[in-house]
């Protein structure tokens, strides 16, 4: 019997700009943004430290005291009628001066038809798959945070089933002035607990390591971050095979690149640049931008322009809740959209922030 999980597995590896890869690892769902404000930032953010539970879920070493209280949850509209999102709660815990969040990160594939080798209608499947998320931060001393989120994962792609447990190792540092911020995280440290199917192989999951840097502006409201992934794995580089042409790191054809250029851009798709500004007494309005050159190279179509790689969004406080929006470009064929809204139960009764 013939099952669509297969092509549908090619195909979100492709949308998850993971091209030459595809295939290699399952549980890839646990790299999809965490939440709108990380989408509208190039998909990777772990060097941002403030109330913004969210940002747990890419580096623990991020939760704070800060956050205690907050509840948030965040719903992105995928390709194709997939979608996916994170659900959490973090609370401070005095006693042991130790932050915790709990949550969960999901994705559904949709419906599928099921069919037999003859092309028989069967009727209908779905896919699905869950990671439920705990973990803790605490500050060390007066720059350092280190945090651990621990993972289990379900996943079921029509009749096979699987379960994983990965880790994240997250730290943290502060400069003395606290406007700068350096990060590194082991993320899914772990493997798969049990295959798809009896006696089928362990495969692996999507160990990625990141090191971030961001950097507030001392006269401007602008926060600057830098973010360096798949650090484990240098080369990033693969042929095309719609195209036997290559591009230098500014765009221009170039049908026999240098091995300057090669590796130039072979750096490139190691980074995120990403910007926000910061606006308001209290930071109740935020404008965010990135550009993600990997995405940009694995999904441009050859010889036409298009914006892919680059992403915007923005945050905006209304009385105790933020709502927070990010479109991520892919592809000629569509944007993704992350829409979030989050707020802090502690600060209900109290005066309203405008």
């Amino acid at each position: 019997m013939i099952r669509s999980s297969t092509f549908f597995l090619f195909f979100f590896f492709i949308s998850a700009a993971s091209a030459q890869f595809g295939g290699s690892e399952v549980f890839t769902f646990l790299n999809t943004p965490g939440s709108a404000r990380t989408t509208a930032l190039g998909g990777y953010q772990i060097a941002v430290l403030d109330e913004d539970q969210n940002f747990a879920l890419n580096n623990p070493a991020l939760l704070n005291p800060e956050m205690s209280g907050s509840l948030s949850v965040n719903h992105n509209f995928h390709y194709a009628g997939i979608s996916n999102g994170f659900a959490s709660y973090a609370h401070f815990m005095k006693k042991w001066d130790v932050t915790m969040h709990g949550g969960i990160q999901y994705i559904s594939y949709g419906e599928f038809t099921r069919a037999d080798d003859r092309g028989n209608i069967e009727g209908t499947f779905r896919a699905n798959e869950f990671a439920f998320v705990v973990g803790g931060g605490k500050k060390i001393n007066e720059r350092m945070h280190l945090g651990l989120n621990l993972k289990f994962i379900t996943s079921r792609l029509e009749s096979y089933n699987s379960a994983g447990l990965v880790a994240d190792i997250g730290g943290t540092y502060e400069s003395a002035d606290r406007s700068a911020l350096y990060s590194i995280v082991l993320r899914n440290v772990g493997g798969q607990l049990s295959p798809y199917y009896p006696d089928g192989p362990i495969e692996k999951v999507p160990f990625d390591l990141q090191i971030g840097f961001s950097k507030r502006l001392k006269y401007l409201p602008f926060r600057l971050s830098v973010i360096a992934h798949s650090l484990h794995r240098w080369n990033l580089l693969y042929d095309s095979p719609i195209s036997d042409e290559r591009a230098t790191i500014i765009g221009q054809e170039d049908t026999e690149p240098s091995a300057f250029n090669e590796q130039l851009d072979n750096l490139f798709r190691h980074l995120v640049f990403s910007g926000e500004f910061l606006l308001g007494k209290e930071e109740n309005l935020q404008i965010r931008f990135a550009y993600n050159h990997r995405r940009k190279k694995e999904l441009t179509v050859p010889n036409v322009r298009s914006l892919a790689g680059f992403s915007v969004g923005f945050g905006i406080r209304i009385s105790h809740f933020k709502l927070d929006y990010g479109m991520g470009i892919h592809h000629i064929a569509g944007s993704v959209k992350h829409i979030g809204i989050r707020t802090n139960l502690n600060h209900f009764g109290k005066k309203e922030i405008l």
